[in-house]
């Protein structure tokens, strides 16, 4: 790797962040930049730490990826079909089910776009219940073949999914 002249801004921030994840984890990686002026990275110890936070992100990625190959087989993974796709749909969807079920008992979440023409992406929700997880797969569906929902109706349909699956004293 060529030495890098600090800080970097913009563009070459990202090129840079993006060449070191790949030389670290072997994984290309986007990382976009909304207002190039704004992106900095100061040090190379801030790019270090950077780098350095992807490493849970992509090992979960790998292993969804293991779990989607049909390598590592799901036995608790309940796959919930939502239709009608909207824009933002994973991470307003996240969001909700993190703001309703709470902070601590989310787990990891995981987002893929479609497969096919009939699906709008996946997002995959790991909800942990004192120390067992259970994962849900949320698929948002295009094929308009279920009675449609809102955004908003999904959103709480996978809500209500993750709290009835719980039968615990837990207080969602």
């Amino acid at each position: 790797m060529k030495k890098l002249e600090y800080p970097l801004v913009g563009y070459a921030a990202q090129y840079a962040e993006q060449d070191a994840i790949f030389e670290r984890y072997g994984k290309h990686m986007h990382i976009c930049v909304i207002d190039p002026d704004a992106y900095r990275i100061e040090s190379p110890e801030q790019m270090e730490k950077m780098i350095a936070d992807f490493e849970p992100f992509i090992k979960d990625q790998d292993q969804e990826m293991r779990y989607i190959s049909g390598e590592d087989p799901e036995p608790n993974l309940f796959h919930v079909e939502i239709n009608d796709f909207k824009s933002h749909f994973i991470t307003d969807a996240y969001t909700a089910i993190e703001n309703e079920v709470g902070k601590d008992a989310v787990g990891k979440f995981c987002a893929y776009p479609s497969t096919s023409n009939n699906s709008g992406g996946r997002m995959v929700v790991t909800i942990k219940d004192g120390i067992e997880e259970t994962r849900f797969c949320f698929e948002f569906s295009l094929t308009g073949k279920s009675a449609p929902m809102t955004v908003n109706e999904s959103t709480q349909f996978a809500i209500n999914t993750i709290k009835n699956h719980f039968v615990s004293d837990r207080n969602f």
